[in-house]
């Protein structure tokens, strides 16, 4: 029996569920969304900078002026001692390219306890156990030359060509060095730390009774000298408790901190 209900025109689409597309024609693609703003293509929300030429050769320029203004401070510094600018780049240049250079003197063995990883197969599975032990360490006694023999010539020069300052830049040289010895702390991994003005700043108070108006010359002398017993010779053996294998005196292969404390102490003393 025909339905006497009046049909309306057919209209595509009509009865399919919602995302469904009409029979015969391809679902469209959807475009792909735009990337917010500042999020990255590693999925975090900050913005990874593009480094160009520029940012680079402003990155060498800055350098440039920091290594000029070093170099122009540390000639003030040795002109305020007496040398001249020849004698203080030849000063530089050895004990920049002295301070990578360890030179070897005696080795120290010491027992030390250690954790030893110990592994152990059952079923396919592998049991890690740590167990202690006592393990012998052999600790090097370098020699660093620029850290070391630098800052001895230099002194011995000074004190040559000023002999009236012996007992004085003697008696500020053992009160910095009971100073630095004191707060100076060894770390592990790293050696023996102290802060960075605490030198400099103990050698000029201690020089100014005893400079005799040469105060630039014995505050260089106590501050180099006196570091180097405060913070190296006086604590080799704690170092070499530490287990490390190398135990530089004078420096660790880098631009040595007894060289800048002279320095410093120099600055301080001329600002006085």
């Amino acid at each position: 029996m025909a339905d006497g209900r009046r049909r309306g025109p057919k209209v595509p689409g009509r009865g399919l569920r919602r995302g469904d597309a009409p029979r015969g024609r391809r679902r469209a693609k959807r475009a792909p969304l735009a990337p917010r703003r500042g999020a990255s293509s590693y999925g975090s929300g900050l913005y990874r900078r593009q480094y160009t030429a520029v940012d680079y050769i402003l990155a060498i320029a800055f350098f440039v002026v920091v290594a000029f203004i070093f170099v122009f401070v540390t000639e003030v510094a040795f002109e305020k001692t007496g040398f001249t600018r020849l004698q203080f780049l030849i000063i530089l240049g050895v004990t920049l390219i002295g301070s990578y250079v360890d030179v070897p003197l005696w080795q120290i063995k010491n027992t030390r306890p250690t954790v030893v990883i110990r592994e152990v197969r059952a079923f396919w599975v592998t049991y890690r156990i740590p167990q202690y032990a006592l393990a012998q360490t052999t600790t090097t006694i370098a020699l660093n030359v620029g850290g070391g023999p630098v800052p001895i010539i230099v002194t011995l020069i000074l004190l040559n060509e000023h002999p009236g300052i012996w007992l004085g830049a003697l008696a500020a040289t053992l009160l910095t060095a009971l100073a630095v010895h004191m707060v100076a702390r060894y770390v592990e991994g790293v050696g023996i730390v102290a802060p960075t003005l605490l030198p400099p700043i103990a050698a000029v108070l201690f020089s100014l009774p005893f400079s005799g108006g040469y105060l630039a010359i014995t505050a260089y002398i106590s501050g180099t000298i006196g570091t180097l017993i405060g913070a190296d010779l006086s604590n080799l053996r704690k170092i070499s408790a530490g287990g490390t294998h190398v135990a530089s005196i004078g420096g660790a292969g880098k631009f040595d901190g007894i060289f800048l404390t002279g320095i410093l102490a120099v600055l301080i003393a001329s600002i006085i």
